[in-house]
């Protein structure tokens, strides 16, 4: 017994390194590439019903190999026609989009490194304007709480509220709930748009909930009515000022 080889081209996908070129540097990208031709070698068992003479062996032999080499060379066109057009047309395709991906993975990683370059200099700058404030309008005690390493956050939110906007009440768990408010009343409307001229982001709405726990009390539901809220206050907060009669 013996075998014999045929030879079928066929198309596979696979997994390769390529060097992109980003504005001037370049990069090394692992791309799905598709449909790559391929030669396949397929073994087939051949099976003598006699023991060949040497004369047959012989004639096989040559047989055989000719038979194998005229559909190599016959698979082999195929394969290098496939593979021109695969190498001109869809590889280039497959390269560029490997391209504008990794464009857009850099440009994200730029803009998140910026971002994250914002959020510490404005964690900086919040935790200066509050050692200003406290230092300016603190009490003893806050002064050497904070002095002796603590945090005090929501008692020096709280206490600055109070002192800067007496009416409204703090949001500290992003816990009320409020719809948009169609038309709102003129006191509310000017109120608002106070706000705003001074830089705050205030907006009137229809409060359906207060906050959880302020004042050490639980949540409470209230009916709902007309409140102006301030968004943000110092970096973090919703401020709500109730217009309920």
């Amino acid at each position: 017994m013996t075998y014999k080889k045929n030879y079928k081209l066929e198309h596979r996908n696979s997994w390769e390194n390529v060097k992109i070129d980003v504005d001037g540097v370049e990069i090394e990208k692992n791309i799905h590439c598709i449909d790559v031709p391929s030669i396949e070698i397929i073994k087939e068992n051949i099976e003598f019903e006699h023991v060949l003479t040497s004369e047959e062996a012989y004639d096989y032999i040559i047989k055989k190999y000719k038979d194998e080499e005229d559909q190599h060379n016959e698979v082999k066109k195929q394969y290098e026609e496939e593979i021109k057009k695969y190498n001109e047309e869809i590889l280039p395709k497959l390269i560029e989009e490997a391209k504008e991906k990794a464009i857009e993975d850099i440009n994200r990683k730029k803009e998140e490194e910026e971002k994250k370059k914002e959020r510490e200099l404005q964690k900086q700058y919040l935790e200066k304007d509050k050692i200003d404030w406290i230092n300016q309008h603190g009490s003893d005690y806050f002064k050497r709480a904070i002095a002796n390493g603590f945090d005090c956050q929501r008692k020096y939110v709280i206490e600055r509220a109070a002192k800067e906007f007496p009416d409204f009440i703090v949001d500290f768990d992003d816990s009320a709930e409020w719809n948009s408010r169609s038309c709102p009343s003129e006191k509310a409307l000017y109120e608002m748009i106070t706000l705003k001229e001074k830089g705050y982001n205030a907006n009137v709405v229809w409060l359906t909930r207060l906050p959880n726990g302020y004042d050490d009390y639980d949540y409470y539901d209230i009916d709902p009515c007309e409140a102006v809220v301030i968004r943000s206050y110092l970096g973090s907060y919703d401020l709500i000022k109730t217009y309920c009669e």
